[in-house]
């Protein structure tokens, strides 16, 4: 008797002691994965340093030969030469940069102002400050709180910035930049620089004839941006097209327009290809890539991209979308489970989980699919359309990630670090991967189906971290790579038509 009620005893609490276990074995492997990864990535961060090494090689050469048209103010002094001047010398930056320069303390309230006299919009914020005034004098809430925090983390040297919306009164506002550089330590001092944005459009179109130095620190040890009158990153083209021109215009967001230099993009390096095998100099490739650029606007803006008068219209892009359509997928089919939401919801956070697999299967691909036909392709028979009746060809190209399967642990933790569904939240590259391969699949599909050249970029350009500076942007081999593929794509329909 005493060992059946022992028995049961187990039985009941068997339950309890998985439980246990399970929990244990959760933060064995939540702790040992932290603690990998960070060294993993320390790892990886060592050998990316090299090969941005040679990519800069690459670009001081370009940048020696290729220099900006005087359009942009590629000749104005440096932000970081506010640590040397004096006070003569500030309101001459602010002037030559054309940007408004306002020195600060840690809470953000203004020592000094230095206008710059170039910019109606900021001649008027300026007239609105005085010394005293907190920014937040300027900058709405959530704003200012930004703000604060690219103070605190500012050091003595220049860095890419945060784009602001500033209210000029009567529902018009000013898109600025807004960069800041510590230029002393006690008691803390900054720089607060306020000028145009990169953007007209924020994430949709870019401001004419802007210069920035260094921009893309992420990837790049140095480099080079400007947009040209039309505001993309390209040198001057001519409108109406002359009659012998064969002009591709290349869009998408970052992964388009990305490169140290603009002769160092994907569309600069397919016209340099073309050019050379046809003997050609009336091929043109207009980089038309905006960062941060996604679905719909790439559809909104297929008019201005007509207007450019192409032959074939390429397209590379879904990243920008891709974090919200995991998330979007992933809460539908948890709201489908039903009452199983709390558990999946719980499993997704789950180091054991992840482990025996689940993150491979779930959510299904169909919620994928649904996502994907609804955000991308949707704009895509729109797109598709439009083209067809103006008389443009299209090209749709396959999208490359790093392959998740072929990549050592040291890179998966790497790229995995550069991957965010949201602000807080990081992504899995298994997840990427399977929206991705669905999304390639789709591609091919409706390529085949609607008449429109399909280039297999994906299946084509692969590697690690000596292609991929992260989970989608590419080093300069990587870029160089990808307009030989879309060359080998492309030549035989030039050939056919030139």
């Amino acid at each position: 008797m005493k060992r059946k009620v022992r028995i049961l005893v187990l039985l009941l609490s068997l339950p309890l002691w998985l439980f246990a276990a399970g929990l244990l074995l959760e933060i064995i492997l939540r702790l040992h994965a932290d603690l990998w990864a960070v060294r993993n990535i320390g790892r990886i961060n060592e050998i990316a340093d090299a090969y941005r090494a040679d990519d800069d090689i690459v670009f001081q050469e370009i940048k020696a030969a290729v220099t900006p048209p005087d359009t942009v103010l590629w000749r104005a002094p440096a932000r970081d030469t506010i640590l040397k001047t004096g006070e003569t010398e500030r309101f001459n930056l602010a002037r030559e940069r054309k940007e408004m320069i306002l020195t600060c303390d840690v809470e953000g309230i203004i020592g000094h102002i230095y206008p710059c006299n170039r910019s109606g919009e900021l001649d008027a914020i300026s007239k609105r400050l005085s010394p005293g005034d907190s920014l937040s004098v300027i900058l709405p809430p959530p704003e200012f709180a930004d703000a604060l925090t690219l103070i605190h983390q500012s050091e003595e040297h220049e860095a890419p910035g945060r784009d602001y919306p500033i209210p000029l009164g009567e529902g018009n506002e000013y898109l600025a930049e807004c960069n800041a550089i510590r230029i002393a330590r006690e008691p803390p001092e900054y720089a607060m620089f306020l000028g145009d944005s990169r953007y007209l459009e924020f994430m949709r179109k870019y401001r004419p004839n802007i210069y920035r130095r260094d921009w893309y620190m992420a990837q790049f040890n140095h480099s080079e941006f400007w947009t040209n009158r039309r505001g993309f990153r390209d040198r001057e083209f001519e409108i109406p097209k002359p009659a012998e021109c064969f002009r591709i215009v290349c869009i998408g967001g970052s992964t388009t327009v990305e490169g140290p230099h603009n002769d160092l993009t994907y569309p600069k390096v397919l016209e340099k290809n073309l050019r050379e095998y046809f003997n050609s100099s009336h091929i043109e490739v207009i980089n038309c890539g905006v960062d941060g650029l996604g679905f719909p606007n790439e559809l909104d803006r297929m008019e201005d991209w007509l207007a450019l008068q192409p032959d074939i219209i390429l397209h590379y892009n879904i990243i920008n979308n891709a974090s919200w359509m995991i998330l979007s997928a992933t809460e539908k089919a948890m709201q489908e489970d039903g009452f199983m939401d709390p558990i999946y919801r719980m499993a997704a956070e789950s180091k054991l989980i992840e482990a025996i697999g689940l993150s491979h299967v779930y959510p299904h691909t169909s919620y994928f699919k649904a996502e994907l036909d609804n955000t991308a392709f949707s704009c895509f028979i729109r797109m598709e359309q439009m083209a067809r009746e103006a008389g443009v060809l299209m090209a749709i190209a396959s999208f490359a990630i790093p392959d998740s399967d072929a990549i050592t642990r040291e890179e998966q933790d790497f790229f995995e670090s550069t991957f965010h569904l949201t602000p807080t939240k990081g992504g899995k590259l298994s997840e990427l991967r399977r929206l991705i391969d669905e999304y390639n699949r789709l591609v091919r599909e409706f390529c085949s189906q609607n008449n429109v050249i399909y280039i297999p970029v994906a299946e084509n350009l692969t590697g690690g971290i000596e292609t991929f500076t992260d989970i989608c942007h590419l080093r300069v081999s990587g870029i160089r790579k990808k307009a030989a593929i879309c060359f080998e794509h492309l030549r035989d329909v030039l050939g056919q038509r030139l």
